[in-house]
């Protein structure tokens, strides 16, 4: 008999059992070893699968070498039940085999950003791509329905009607709105009803609360393409998986996976640009002014800090080949992220800048000021002269900058990262620099992220 999910008597294993259908609900299809993102252990997670598997809930399928678990249709019943708005259709996996390498990267990162605390389920984050048509957001209208398609949108409602509209009834020129969240009385509107326009209510004020992540998919078929909206060409033609909005920045998401990526760095460029002057500067210009000015962040997730280490080498065997101009250039900021339970925890303090601040000032609190009369990169300095760079959440640029300050001042540095990549550090900079790693899972994850 198949498990109640929606039991309010839930035990660990039904509610990991219902995360890891939602996620299957929304890509179609994952490779297993993802899920370790998301649920405590390799051990835990055989036996979740396995009693998923006993309760028919999920398949195996074996296709041109790639190794994935699917929905049956059994598994897809019970989730509309559950779910009816998110589920009302599901994704399948596209035959073609680029194209279903492509969509495992997404849901390759859709687990990761799970695993991070990002929403990533259209019900739940805010609607940014949607909204209300040019001519219909001029229109004056009470006050309670702006607000009760505002809510019914996740965006946020007004507080005051605008003054300056007046307070008459609705007329020819002014119609009433009509459309799904109107609530309309049996007599119809009321007189002397406070009046406002749905652009000074709701259209422009989408609030980003939580971590959020938007696939390219859903990127390319916002609502907004089709009042003109951006430039869907240099989103079709990126590398880019989509954008994490958080909210005070906008990070462009790509996965690697375990090869590397041959960059073309005047696409990626047009895309960088298409995010921040279209999505950052004409559709939230309210919310990422600055990020439209500055610039928006990058994030490069990759199987395992293998990956980094032989994109790295690459760097410094090939300085001016397309992957050294991306990976050094094209962003101010960009952080490697390893698709495992470490990475899961990074991806959550680059999203939570309050949760990252929070470890960075005790971890300053053993070293002195950042120096700017080191000709190098430098987050602190040591009693004893030596310059530090905290890699708590591998910045790439910053990183490789540091490497060569070293190499070329001859001093000898300190670099604080996680235990789990201990190891990569090490091997990176040699006796460049000393290694100093803080214990990620028995206290930094359990004092700043588990919880939060």
């Amino acid at each position: 008999m198949a498990r109640k999910i929606g039991s309010k008597n839930k035990n660990q294993s039904e509610v990991h059992s219902g995360i890891l259908l939602e996620l299957l609900g929304v890509n179609g299809e994952m490779e297993k070893k993802d899920l370790i993102n998301v649920v405590p252990s390799v051990k835990y997670l055989e036996r979740v699968m396995t009693n998923l598997r006993k309760d028919g809930l999920v398949k195996d399928h074996n296709k041109d070498g790639i190794r994935c678990i699917r929905l049956t249709e059994k598994g897809k019943e019970i989730l509309q039940v559950r779910n009816p708005e998110r589920y009302a259709q599901f994704s399948y996996p596209d035959s073609e085999v680029v194209k279903r390498k492509r969509d495992l990267l997404i849901s390759k990162t859709h687990v990761l950003m799970h695993g991070a605390g990002v929403q990533i389920y259209t019900d739940i984050k805010p609607d940014i791509f949607g909204g209300v048509t040019p001519p219909l957001a001029d229109k004056a209208v009470p006050l309670s329905q702006a607000n009760s398609l505002a809510l019914n949108l996740g965006k946020q409602p007004a507080l005051n009607p605008n003054p300056n509209i007046g307070s008459s009834p609705p007329s020819p020129e002014n119609p009433p709105l009509e459309g799904k969240g109107v609530k309309k009385g049996k007599t119809g509107l009321e007189d002397n009803a406070p009046l406002c326009t749905l652009s000074q209510t709701f259209l422009s004020p989408v609030t980003i609360m939580r971590p959020s992540f938007y696939t390219s998919k859903e990127y390319k078929r916002g609502e907004w393409r089709k009042k003109g909206g951006g430039d869907p060409q240099s989103v079709m033609s990126s590398r880019s998986m989509g954008v994490l909005l958080t909210p005070s920045t906008v990070y462009n998401v790509y996965n690697t996976g375990d090869s590397l990526i041959e960059w073309d760095v005047s696409v990626e460029r047009r895309f960088k640009a298409e995010v921040e002057k279209s999505l950052c500067g004409d559709l939230l210009p309210h919310l990422y002014h600055r990020v439209s000015a500055e610039g928006a962040g990058g994030i490069l997730i990759g199987k395992d800090m293998m990956t980094l280490e032989r994109y790295l080498f690459e760097v410094k065997e090939k300085p001016k080949a397309s992957e050294s101009k991306f990976l050094m250039d094209m962003y101010r900021s960009l952080y490697f992220i390893s698709n495992d339970p470490c990475g899961a925890g990074q991806l959550k303090f680059a999203s939570r800048p309050d949760l990252y601040n929070s470890l960075i000032e005790v971890v300053k609190n053993s070293y002195s000021p950042p120096s700017k009369t080191y000709a190098m990169t430098n987050d602190a300095i040591t009693e004893d002269d030596r310059p530090v760079l905290f890699a708590i959440i591998p910045d790439i640029p910053r990183m490789v900058r540091f490497w060569q300050g070293l190499e070329e001042t001859k001093k000898k540095g300190l670099v604080v990262c996680l235990r789990p990549q201990l190891e990569f550090f090490d091997r990176y900079f040699g006796g460049m620099a000393e290694i100093m790693h803080l214990d990620y899972f028995d206290k930094i994850k359990r004092m700043y992220l588990d919880g939060r």
